[in-house]
């Protein structure tokens, strides 16, 4: 297994975990709930930074797996996401 393999099942065994997944949503939750009650236009644009950091955050992850699966693929494997 190649060590883009191995990182691909990291990131899809933490994306994959309900614990992450509920973590993630009370912090973008919490960071909306701050937006609506910015009073100043930093505060509005430090919220969306934020929002944004999120969301690359998880696309960076979701890149590691299609990374991964690419790899395994390339190798034959199938199964990987099982080990």
């Amino acid at each position: 297994m190649s060590d883009k393999q191995e990182l691909a099942i990291q990131a899809a065994h933490l994306l994959d975990g309900s614990l992450f997944a509920e973590s993630m949503a009370k912090l973008e939750a919490s960071i909306i709930q701050q937006w609506r009650d910015a009073k100043t236009v930093q505060e509005r644009e430090e919220c969306h930074a934020r929002i944004n950091a999120l969301d690359s955050f998880k696309a960076d992850m979701r890149d590691v797996i299609t990374t991964g699966e690419i790899a395994a693929k390339e190798e034959g494997l199938s199964t990987w996401r099982q080990t």
